[in-house]
């Protein structure tokens, strides 16, 4: 249950079937997903803009698109496929802290960054390979506390949280979404935190 003083209206909390609210109730599935498409996948039509560039998912460059391919030729399913980019990821990227705005080209060429970094590359690569996939901004618990944090969600026949920052091909149910889009655009999460608490509810 989130609480706090913030106006959660400007929050859209319900993204099915990664995360659903009630109110301020919200429940977050961590599991693989029930439904996976072949590799490459057949992409709903209102899905596709997941697998466009953007100017900062530069996933038309040929760098990326060359490493998306290498990553996942011979993928048995778009599951593997995305896995196996989130692995890439997840050992390629050192971490280190940033100020920046960052870009994939400059992640793919410098692979350093924090969750941001490993964000965008991760959605860059899979729109590279033609899987759907977007960035989420929110909050997480580590080290006892909520904390701003970023993560992707990839489309493998369905939306599945996926968080190679923390090496978890599945992000763990503390992954709360706030927001969805572009970096930039992302700054309103920065108005909840440090002014919301959370109260964990034990699944009956």
């Amino acid at each position: 249950v989130l609480q706090g003083e913030v106006d959660w209206s400007q929050f859209d909390l319900n993204i099915p079937p990664v995360q659903t609210a009630a109110g301020c109730t919200v429940t977050v599935s961590n599991s693989i997903p029930d439904h996976i498409e072949q590799f490459p996948p057949s992409i709903p039509e209102e899905l596709r803009d997941y697998t466009l560039p953007e100017a900062m998912i530069q996933c038309d460059d040929p760098v990326i698109t060359e490493k998306a391919a290498s990553l996942t030729e011979g993928s048995g399913d778009s599951w593997e496929a995305a896995r196996r980019i989130a692995s890439f990821v997840d050992t390629s990227v050192e971490n280190s802290p940033t100020v920046s705005l960052p870009s994939a080209v400059d992640v793919m060429d410098n692979l350093r960054g924090d969750c941001n970094e490993h964000t965008i590359l991760t959605v860059a690569l899979a729109r590279a390979a033609g899987l759907p996939a977007r960035i989420c901004a929110g909050v997480v618990y580590l080290n006892g506390s909520f904390g701003y944090h970023a993560w992707p969600m990839i489309w493998t026949g369905e939306w599945v949280s996926m968080d190679p920052t923390f090496s978890q091909y599945v992000a763990d149910g503390t992954h709360i979404i706030l927001a969805i889009g572009d970096l930039e655009s992302q700054y309103v999460v920065n108005s909840a935190i440090g002014r919301l608490s959370i109260i964990e509810l034990e699944k009956d």
